[in-house]
């Protein structure tokens, strides 16, 4: 039998008061002026009972699901920032943990220029031995950029006309916008330094 099924019956019944407890937490945090600052997660699998894997062990998909929701809920943010024109417009990110981000870095060559993209593939091609990475070259950089910032991708690596003559690609930080001019053959390693445990 299933260990869950017992309980069932005091779950249902302690689920009202478990509602209102939450909504008075709610309702206190809101009077406060917390309630924009704080997030409210409830965890559990109330009547549901994971399935035995082929393996023996148990599967919690509903769990990871709620889990991998709460962290997205509290990465998301919305800010401004300068567009190529310098008006400052509206920015979603998902500041994401690089731990939890499922692209870790994306390579956007400035261009689909010919001498651009091979240069920007290889480094791509790099970067896949350790690192989930997203290739992109269509549409202006800036968009790019703010693709990249939606789905939580914590760094930019760029390739443009200075990258022929200097051998050196520009670095892009997700949260600071802020960035940094590193030579092609230390991008490993730079990126490894802020990747850690990724």
């Amino acid at each position: 039998g299933d260990y869950h099924s017992n309980n069932f019956g005091q779950c249902r019944e302690r689920l009202p008061k478990l509602d209102m407890a939450l909504s008075a937490l709610i309702e206190d945090l809101h009077v406060r002026g917390l309630d924009k600052d704080v997030s409210v997660i409830v965890w559990g699998e109330f009547g549901r009972t994971p399935k035995i894997n082929k393996y023996g062990g148990r599967d919690h998909w509903p769990s990871v699901a709620c889990a991998m929701l709460a962290f997205m809920l509290d990465a998301y943010n919305e800010d401004e920032a300068p567009n190529a024109k310098g008006v400052m417009e509206k920015r979603t990110v998902m500041r994401l943990d690089p731990r939890l981000a499922p692209v870790k870095v994306a390579v956007l060559p400035l261009s689909r220029n010919p001498q651009l993209s091979p240069k920007a593939k290889g480094l791509a091609a790099d970067l896949r031995k350790n690192w989930n990475i997203e290739f992109d070259d269509a549409g202006a950089i800036g968009r790019r950029y703010r693709r990249q910032d939606e789905i939580g991708t914590p760094f930019c690596v760029t390739v443009d006309f200075d990258t022929l003559e200097d051998n050196a690609v520009t670095v892009r930080e997700r949260d600071t916008m802020k960035q940094e001019r590193v030579s092609l053959d230390q991008v490993q390693g730079y990126l490894a330094s802020r990747l850690l445990g990724c």
